[in-house]
C-alpha cells in the first residue's frame, strides 16, 4: 500500500464510521421503549435490525427490538406471524427474513430464540432434495422455486450458527446453480425448480424474478453481492480454494456489468456489492477488492440522506416513509459494517508488512 492509498483507505474509514453512526442514530430514534419500530403494525421492517445494531454495536437496542419480535411477531414455532408480519413473503423471499432474526438474535446470545427459528426454517423453507432456499411459503408453494438471494441468506445463518451440513447443502446449490448458468456473464438466472434452472417467465414468475441483465436497469444487482457474502466466508470456514474461485465468479458478474448498475438515484440494488466486496476483502486481502470496497465507501456515503437514512429503489417504492426506509437502511448499516471491518483489516496487514519489509 502506497502512501497515497494508505490516506484514500483512513478517510474512507473515517466517513463510513460517521456515515454507520448516522444511520444507526437514525434507526435507533424510530424505535419505541417497548422495541417496536416505526411502521411495525404496516410493514415487517424489521427482520434485519437485531443483526445490524448488534454488529454495529447497540446491543443495548438490539436487543430490545429482538424481544419486541418474539413477543409480536414470530409464533411458538419459530414462524412469523400471520398478518404484517408474514405478508410480505408469502410468494416471494418466503427463506428471507426469518435467517436474518436468527442471525440477530444468535450475535445477542438469545440462543434459544436462533435454534426455534432456524429450526422453523430447515424444517419448512429448505428444499433437501436439492439445498436450496424455497422463494414460496408452504401455505403458497405452486412452483417449489428456490432462490439464490434466500439460498446465500440460509448459508450465511448456517456459518453464524455452526451448521456444516446446512452451509455445504447452499454451497452445493449454489455451485450448480453457476455452473448451468447459460450466459453469463451477461444476465443471471438465479432461481431454479428442482434441479432446473428457471428461464422463461410465466403466470407464476415474473421477469424480475427469473432473470438479472447486468447491462440494463431496474435488475436484482444484488444477487452477486449476496452470493459472494455466503461464498467468501464459507471458503474460509472451510479452507475451500473452490468456494472461494466461485465467490470471485459471481462477484465479477458485477464488475464486468454495465456503471448504470451504480446509480443509486435510480437503482439501490447493488448496495449488496459493497457486502461482497467487503467479505473478499477480509477473507483474501488483495488491492484489487480493496479497490472496490472503497468505491463502494463512496457509493454508501453519497447515497445516505443527511439525516443518516437511506432509500429504496424509487422505480420499487416511489414514496418511502420511514417503515420503507428501515429496512434498506438496517441493511446498509450492516453493508457499511462489513467494510469498516475488512478495510481495517486490510490496513492493517499491509502496514504490518510495510514494518516488516522496514526491518528487514
Amino acid at each position: 500500500m502506497n502512501k497515497e492509498h494508505r490516506i484514500q483507505t483512513e478517510t474512507a474509514l473515517r466517513v463510513l464510521q460517521a456515515s454507520r453512526d448516522r444511520g444507526v442514530e437514525w434507526i435507533c430514534s424510530r424505535i419505541g421503549y417497548d422495541g417496536k419500530p416505526a411502521g411495525a403494525d404496516r410493514l415487517n421492517s424489521y427482520y434485519r435490525i437485531p443483526w445490524s445494531l448488534a454488529v454495529a454495536g447497540k446491543r443495548d437496542t438490539a436487543s430490545a427490538v429482538l424481544a419486541w419480535i418474539v413477543r409480536n411477531a414470530l409464533d411458538e414455532q419459530g414462524d412469523l406471524r400471520a398478518g404484517a408480519a408474514r405478508e410480505p413473503f408469502l410468494g416471494a423471499m418466503a427463506s428471507y427474513p426469518l435467517p436474518q432474526i436468527a442471525i440477530g438474535a444468535w450475535h445477542l446470545e438469545q440462543y434459544d430464540v436462533a435454534k426455534k427459528v432456524m429450526t422453523f426454517v430447515r424444517a419448512n423453507l429448505v428444499d433437501h432434495n436439492t439445498g436450496g432456499a424455497f422463494s414460496e411459503r408452504p401455505e403458497l408453494r405452486r412452483t417449489g422455486r428456490t432462490d439464490l438471494l434466500g439460498t446465500a441468506q440460509l448459508g450465511i445463518a448456517a456459518l453464524t450458527m455452526g451448521d456444516e451440513p446446512l452451509a455445504d447443502a447452499c454451497y452445493r446449490w449454489m455451485a450448480e446453480l453457476y455452473r448451468i448458468q447459460p450466459d453469463v456473464p451477461r444476465r443471471l438466472f438465479p432461481c431454479r425448480i428442482g434441479t432446473s434452472l428457471l428461464t422463461v417467465p410465466d403466470e407464476f414468475h415474473k421477469e424480475w424474478d427469473v432473470v438479472t441483465d447486468f447491462h440494463r436497469p431496474f435488475q436484482q444487482f444484488y444477487n452477486p453481492g449476496i452470493a459472494a457474502a455466503f461464498l467468501g466466508r464459507y471458503s474460509a470456514y472451510k479452507n475451500d480454494a473452490d468456494a472461494l474461485a466461485l465467490a470471485r465468479s459471481y462477484l465479477d458478474l458485477t464488475v464486468r456489468g454495465a456503471a448504470l448498475q451504480f446509480d443509486y438515484k435510480v437503482n439501490s440494488q447493488a448496495c449488496k456489492f459493497g457486502w461482497g466486496a467487503a467479505v473478499l476483502l477480509d477473507v483474501d486481502a488483495s488491492d484489487a477488492y480493496a479497490q472496490h470496497a472503497l468505491r463502494m465507501a463512496t457509493w454508501f456515503v453519497d447515497s445516505q440522506y443527511e439525516d443518516g437514512h437511506w432509500e429504496p429503489s424509487r422505480f420499487l417504492v416511489p414514496s418511502p416513509d420511514d417503515a420503507d426506509n428501515m429496512p434498506k437502511t438496517a441493511e446498509h448499516v450492516l453493508h457499511v459494517v462489513t467494510l469498516t471491518t475488512a478495510l481495517s483489516k486490510y490496513a492493517a496487514l499491509c502496514a504490518d508488512a510495510t514494518n516488516a519489509g522496514a526491518g528487514r
